[in-house]
C-alpha cells in the first residue's frame, strides 16, 4: 500500500486539476463582462464551476480517514503534499480574485441598469405630469 502522503498527494492532485477547470471558467466569466456584460453567461458558468466544486467535496469526504490518519504521522518526505496544496492555494487565489473582480463589474452592471430604469420611470412620470397639468391651456386633471 501507498504511503498515506502519497495517497493524499494523488488525491490532490486530482482536485488540482478540477480547480484548475474552476479557473478557466472564472477566466471566461472575466472575458464575459469584458466584451458585453452578461450576467446570463456568467451565471451558466457558475453552475459549472458549482458542479466542479461539488466534485472537489466528494474527493474530500473519501479523504478524511486517509487524512485523519495523516495527521498522527504527517510525513510528506519528498514535500510532494506540500508542493500539491501549494499549487492549490495559489490557483484557489487567482479564483477569488477573478470571482471579486466579476461581482464588481456585475454590481456595477446592475446599478446602472437600476439608474437607467429610475430614470426612464422619472420621465415617463414627468410626461403624465405634464398632461395632466398643462398651464398654457388651462387644464388641470
Amino acid at each position: 500500500m501507498n504511503p498515506l502522503w502519497k495517497q493524499l498527494a494523488h488525491a490532490y492532485r486530482q482536485e488540482e486539476a478540477l480547480y484548475l477547470q474552476v479557473l478557466d471558467l472564472a477566466n471566461r466569466q472575466e472575458q464575459a463582462m469584458e466584451a458585453e456584460p452578461c450576467p446570463a453567461a456568467v451565471l451558466g458558468l457558475c453552475d459549472k464551476a458549482e458542479k466542479l466544486m461539488a466534485e472537489i467535496a466528494v474527493i474530500e469526504d473519501a479523504l478524511a480517514g486517509t487524512k485523519k490518519q495523516w495527521e498522527g504521522l504527517r510525513e510528506d518526505p519528498e514535500g510532494e503534499l506540500r508542493q500539491v496544496l501549494t499549487a492549490i492555494e495559489c490557483v484557489i487565489g487567482q479564483i477569488t480574485a477573478i470571482q471579486e473582480s466579476v461581482q464588481r463589474r456585475l454590481l456595477e452592471q446592475m446599478q446602472r441598469h437600476r439608474q437607467a430604469m429610475d430614470d426612464a420611470r422619472a420621465s415617463i412620470n414627468a410626461g403624465r405630469a405634464s398632461r395632466l397639468y398643462d398651464p398654457e391651456r388651462g387644464n388641470v386633471a
